[in-house]
């Protein structure tokens, strides 16, 4: 029992500190696209910019601020998962190395994918409240839908995907070009999301051209959004939660 909790000690600190290293990036580039598809900001750039002088001039306020707690939560939760499934999933194991092993079936998938929906939701609903125009209002369900497939697919990618392709790969390659790879086509279900939520009454033509014209720049931006948040994000709980089992194996009452 002992050696169980220590495991599932170590699968939240590596989660919590994963989670804090790459947040602040990708706080910055998310808010920076719900502005600029908002129409909030005048582009990704400005938003980007200002976000980045508020954090390196009030780095206290940026870092308690609710959106950025929303954030860090979203990704210690999803990592926290991930961790807490691979150690459940091989419980019998007596050696550090089968302690810190991957698994990639269904199970892991709808576990994480559940947690990270939920989280994801819940925050994407509060920041298009805090940064979209007009008075807050309702999310559609059509926003709620399209968000779920959106984060679903970059789940699916993240934490399934990677281990497959390893073997051709290297695992660290593969963790990080995967989700990146899939933003590609996960970004349009983000942005017709958006514009339900931002623009009622719309046609679906008027909603593929908007669509369209953010693209390029909304897929690159949520590249270089997942990058640190899946990919090396991903890596770094990957090697603390390795390191965490192979220090807690090492001690002699646990092991």
């Amino acid at each position: 029992m002992s050696d169980l909790l220590t495991r599932l000690c170590v699968d939240v600190c590596s989660a919590g500190i994963s989670a804090a290293a790459i947040s602040p990036v990708i706080f910055v580039i998310d808010k920076s696209i719900m502005e600029a598809t908002s129409g909030k900001a005048n582009s990704i750039k400005a938003s980007i910019k200002a976000s980045t002088t508020s954090f390196l001039t009030k780095p206290r306020a940026f870092l308690s601020s609710v959106p950025f707690l929303l954030l860090y939560s979203v990704y210690t939760a999803t990592y926290c998962t991930a961790n807490i499934v691979d150690t459940v999933s091989h419980i019998d194991a007596k050696d550090a190395q089968s302690w810190a092993r991957q698994t990639t079936g269904y199970g892991k998938f709808l576990a994480t994918t559940t947690v990270n929906l939920s989280a994801c939701v819940y925050k994407d609903m509060r920041y298009a409240k805090f940064y979209g125009v007009g008075a807050p209002r309702k999310m559609p369900l059509a926003s709620l839908m399209l968000f779920s497939a959106r984060d679903s697919l970059t789940v699916f990618a993240s934490f399934n995907i990677p281990v497959l392709l390893a073997p051709m790969l290297g695992l660290n390659v593969a963790q990080i070009l995967t989700p990146c790879a899939m933003q590609f086509i996960s970004t349009p279900l983000h942005l017709l999301g958006l514009d339900i939520y931002n623009r009622t009454g719309q046609t679906m033509q008027n909603r593929l051209v908007t669509v369209r014209a953010g693209y390029w720049r909304s897929s690159f931006a949520r590249i270089c959004r997942i990058l640190p948040a899946f990919g090396v994000g991903g890596v770094l709980n990957r090697n603390l939660r390795e390191a965490g089992m192979v220090r807690a194996s090492a001690v002699p009452s646990l092991s």
